[in-house]
């Protein structure tokens, strides 16, 4: 749409990608009313991202300037590692009373990128294009750096549905948890191996920075229940995951899952089938000035996914 009359800018964005994680865990129990675990997570993360953004003269006049865009392109890989730490004490047979924590994840990311800018400057300087990739000897830039995620800390309580110690005789169960997440503790830092370590730092320094001012702690709460029927069982759930923005621009970051699904067991093996329903609101702006305003994108999220997972114990 125009911004601030006369021109008009649009900006298309294409992701996609994965973060699965390897998980090395080991749980005992000291007596019938403490359980307590330990997880290694190996986490790795692919990604893949191209933008596009135009400002077009919204006239038809000619006035040396029709339109300019840059298309940008990102790849981003790599793996780390992180501990997770957890702890449920059981005061009676049908309660359930746990903690956690799990440590920041140190992930080591190799960023791909390139740039093409075209500009269109009519009877001035007419059609040009300029690619990153000339400099670079027709290849993709890249760049290693380390990243670490904030640390988390989750409590639980839980209530057993007729408490006994055949599990397939029990009626279900009600639970809920409470997240808290710094997200202003995320941070990056340059690689050790980069060759340009004193520019590098200045960079990653000025990134964390923005990271404080932007971002702020949040609360995410979580309740569900499942109801057992022998060998079906029905659940329902809601998560709201808190806004991690400060607001300084708007951004509202904030949004609602809404779960059900059905189970089977039976002689070890299971079918799950649940359905996720997300919505939230939240602000794109594709450049930020130092003075507002600036343009933005007001998003309304809505969102779907069924998931289904198939299992055998042994």
């Amino acid at each position: 749409a125009p911004f601030q009359s006369g021109i008009i800018q649009e900006n298309e964005i294409k992701s996609a990608g994965s973060q699965s994680e390897l998980a090395i865990a080991v749980a005992g129990t000291g007596n019938e009313k403490i359980l307590y675990g330990l997880t290694l997570g190996i986490p790795f993360v692919n990604y893949k991202r191209t933008s596009t953004f135009t400002e077009a003269d919204a006239s038809t006049a000619l006035n040396n300037f029709n339109y300019a865009a840059i298309e940008e392109y990102l790849e981003t890989s790599g793996s780390g590692v992180n501990l997770k730490l957890g702890i449920i004490y059981r005061p009676a047979p049908q309660w359930r009373i746990g903690f956690s924590f799990h440590s920041p994840t140190f992930l080591k990311l190799t960023d791909k990128y390139s740039a093409t800018v075209t500009t269109d400057t009519e009877n001035y300087k007419g059609l040009l294009t300029q690619s990153s990739k000339e400099f670079t000897n027709g290849d993709l830039a890249q760049y290693s750096y380390l990243h670490f995620t904030p640390s988390r800390m989750l409590a639980s309580i839980s209530y057993v549905l007729r408490e006994i110690e055949d599990v397939t005789k029990q009626k279900g169960f009600l639970t809920g948890d409470v997240e808290f997440v710094n997200y202003r503790a995320s941070s990056f830092k340059v690689d050790p191996a980069s060759s340009d370590q004193t520019e590098t730092k200045a960079y990653y320094s000025k990134l964390n920075d923005v990271i404080d001012e932007i971002y702020r702690p949040a609360v995410n709460v979580r309740l569900g229940g499942e109801l057992k029927f022998t060998t079906i069982m029905t659940r329902l759930g809601m998560a709201y995951l808190g806004n991690p923005y400060q607001n300084s621009n708007g951004e509202k970051g904030s949004r609602l899952q809404l779960t059900g699904g059905l189970g089977y067991r039976n002689q070890g093996y299971f079918i799950d089938l649940a359905y996720v329903h997300t919505t939230g609101k939240d602000i794109h702006s594709p450049y930020r000035l130092s003075q507002q305003p600036f343009p933005s994108a007001q998003i309304s999220q809505r969102g779907a996914r069924v998931v289904l997972t198939l299992g055998v114990k042994f």
